[in-house]
């Protein structure tokens, strides 16, 4: 197997007290105290998507709270791969479209490839979408109903918006999508 190697290396001696310690750190001006856990692990993280090529590995299942299926991951891979993250997913009702979706969704965010996601839904669905997206990819989406929420999209860099089919065709709403460009 092969190892990875994350730039971290033992110091040149071991350190036994305080005063050892801020001593080391001093004459050894590069190399900063020990982050809190959390740093640490958000560090090994990007250190993990910058090895990563590819969509060849999906990174966010772990953070997920939803269970998935391998023809979901497919769907995921396939819209991440050959579509750019943009994919019209067209399923059988039941088998797992708001699944596929906040895959790729989280996959992207997770890449730091987006900031903006815009999810069009059939009318009878935004609610249903916007609830599950919160409780299964802890993601909160403004469903967009109202002019004051149509503007806010106009003037955000970054957010997360559930549009019904039918109000994202009407033409003052196309053009606003089409503007986001």
């Amino acid at each position: 197997g092969r190892i990875a190697q994350f730039g971290v290396a033992l110091p040149p001696r071991v350190i036994e007290t305080p005063q050892n310690l801020e001593n080391f750190f001093r004459t050894h001006g590069r190399i900063r105290p020990p982050e809190p856990l959390a740093v640490y692990q958000l560090q090994l993280q990007a250190q993990r998507l910058r090895l990563s090529s590819g969509f060849d590995q999906l990174l966010c299942l772990e953070t997920l709270n939803v269970e998935h299926y391998e023809h979901q991951i497919e769907a995921a891979l396939t819209a991440l791969r050959d579509m750019r993250g943009r994919a019209l997913l067209a399923d059988e009702v039941g088998l797992g479209k708001t699944i596929e979706a906040g895959i790729v969704m989280k996959e992207l965010i997770l890449r730091g490839l987006v900031r903006t996601v815009l999810v069009l839904t059939p009318a009878s669905l935004t609610e249903q979408w916007r609830e599950e997206f919160a409780a299964k990819f802890d993601e909160e989406f403004t469903v967009m109903n109202t002019p004051a929420e149509w503007a806010k999209v106009q003037a955000a860099e970054e957010g997360r918006w559930l549009v019904s089919l039918d109000r994202a065709k009407l033409k003052r709403h196309s053009e606003s999508i089409l503007a986001r460009e």
